[in-house]
């Protein structure tokens, strides 16, 4: 990231939803943590584009970015080569427990079982865990320094 004013203090921006603050090389994302279990997940914006090169990046904000692939461990669909930009989504799986990280324009489907039943891990703020059913999804701050 380049700094255009080392008189930069702190600078908040809100993206889909989400908020983070940069300045004097650290960035603040929030991120979700169930107060009765380990569930936690940052909300940190995933958002793809098409390069140039006409290759799907993953925008990996405030470092550059990474392709697609590299970041997600699959390649991206046509859905998502058509569609051009976007944003991914992470989502719980209620029958496995598992976390998949799924583009806009790609059906919803748990990447480890293939079942439909999945929850945005981003709209659970104050809201029951999925996972224990006991605790809350509180919102948490983290510092992160480069």
């Amino acid at each position: 990231m380049t700094k255009a004013s080392s008189d930069i203090q702190s600078v908040t921006t809100p993206c889909r939803g989400y908020s983070f603050k940069f300045g004097d090389e650290s960035v603040s994302f929030s991120y979700l943590l169930c107060d009765h279990c380990d569930l936690s997940h940052y909300q940190v914006p995933l958002n793809y584009f098409t390069n140039e090169s006409a290759e799907i990046e993953i925008l990996m904000f405030p470092m550059g970015s990474e392709s697609f692939l590299s970041r997600l461990g699959y390649p991206p669909s046509e859905a998502v080569k058509e569609r051009k930009t976007g944003y991914i989504s992470t989502l719980y799986c209620q029958m496995c427990q598992h976390c998949s990280c799924i583009a806009d324009a790609d059906e919803k489907l748990c990447h480890k079982c293939g079942n439909h039943r999945l929850i945005n891990l981003d709209s659970l703020e104050d809201n029951s865990c999925p996972r224990c059913g006991v605790g809350k999804m509180r919102k948490k701050e983290s510092v992160l320094h480069f």
